[in-house]
């Protein structure tokens, strides 16, 4: 789960006509910081494989590792290696030990207001995982995306396990795509 670092903040509902368009722009415009300082491209998935409502950044990650698989991007976090609240803190440390000059997408499901699950939100700044069900781990991210999976209750945990796998896929599909296609072919920048 996250919470902004920055106040800025844009939502994609995937069901819209010009969702992926408007995405994909928003994305392209958030990495010209990145290739214009010469960093490194990470896209770091967070979330566990275990519970439903907390598999949309191993998902995402899943499927950019088969789509960007020749690239020169880093991908942490998929079905088979999770980023989860237990390596995460191992996690940043390689990624900061390990890729010079990194500039990380932090990717992660969160719970929202009733009007917004299924959407897609995108910011700069950083997310602060786990906040939703309680946990204390670190912000992460130059850039955020979350999935709204569901709406936000009194037992958020509960509410993780209970999501509908159908939101996940479609929130996974989308930010994948959008993803892949913001950033492909790494040539033409």
């Amino acid at each position: 789960m996250n919470m902004l670092k920055e106040t800025k903040v844009s939502y994609f509902n995937p069901e819209t006509s010009l969702a992926s368009f408007h995405f994909i722009h928003t994305l392209k415009s958030c990495y010209k910081e990145c290739f214009s300082l010469n960093k490194h491209l990470v896209i770091l998935c967070i979330g566990s494989d275990r519970v439903i409502g907390d598999c949309l950044g191993p998902l995402v990650g899943h499927k950019l590792s088969s789509l960007l698989k020749s690239s020169d991007i880093s991908i942490y976090g998929t079905l088979n290696n999770p980023v989860h609240a237990k390596n995460l803190n191992t996690t940043i440390k390689k990624i900061r030990a390990t890729i010079r000059n990194p500039y990380i997408i932090a990717l992660d499901s969160s719970l929202g207001t009733n009007s917004h699950v299924g959407c897609v939100t995108l910011g700069k700044g950083s997310l602060s995982p786990g906040i939703g069900t309680g946990k204390s781990l670190p912000q992460v991210g130059d850039i955020y995306i979350t999935g709204i999976v569901n709406e936000s209750g009194i037992n958020n945990i509960a509410t993780l396990q209970t999501t509908h796998l159908n939101t996940v896929m479609r929130l996974a599909d989308f930010i994948s795509s959008g993803l892949y296609m913001s950033v492909r072919p790494s040539k033409a920048r």
